[in-house]
Formats: structure tokens, C-alpha cells, sequence
């Protein structure tokens, strides 16, 4: 029986699970990875390497008849059509 003035057994280590320090690392682990990927893309785009990101393969968005004829050419092999025109036969000779 413990004694009231000794204070043994007043504070008693708290035993933490094993389960609850892997998620602890686990949340630990995410967060930096969240706070530390928007570093990794950045880059120092040099000025002979300018030249080819212009370029116009290089654009994100197509010009209006390549975005056009990248909806044919996919309506064509896939025979699925995006609602811009009516499919075809599948092999291209619509």
C-alpha cells in the first residue's frame, strides 16, 4: 500500500501505446513532406533553355485546330467522342 507522504504512486510514467507512436511518425512524416515538397518545384529555368519551353509542343494549352484534331484523332481510334461530333467506325475512315 502506498503511502500518501512518500508520493509513490502519485505520478506514474504514462505508458503510450506502440500503435499510437507509429501514427505520431506517421503524421510527423507527412507533415514535413507536405511542407517540404513545394521546394522541389523549383527551378532556375536558364536562358538557352528558354527557347525550347516556347515552343509551341511545349504549350499547355493547344491552339484551337490542334485541340480539334487531337478530338478527331481520339474520337477515331477510341470510337468515343467528347460530345463534339459523332463517332466513328474505329478505324479512322469516318
Amino acid at each position: 500500500m502506498d503511502c500518501p507522504e512518500s508520493g509513490a504512486g502519485r505520478f506514474r510514467a504514462a505508458v503510450v501505446p506502440a500503435a499510437v507512436l507509429w501514427v505520431r511518425r506517421l503524421l510527423t512524416s507527412v507533415v514535413l513532406v507536405g511542407l517540404v515538397s513545394p521546394l522541389w518545384g523549383c527551378v532556375v529555368v536558364q536562358p538557352w533553355q528558354r527557347g525550347r519551353l516556347a515552343q509551341r509542343h511545349m504549350q499547355v494549352n493547344p491552339t484551337e485546330g490542334e485541340a480539334y484534331l487531337d478530338q478527331h484523332i481520339a474520337s477515331s481510334k477510341e470510337s468515343a467522342v467528347g460530345g463534339t461530333a459523332l463517332q466513328g467506325g474505329g478505324c479512322g475512315c469516318n
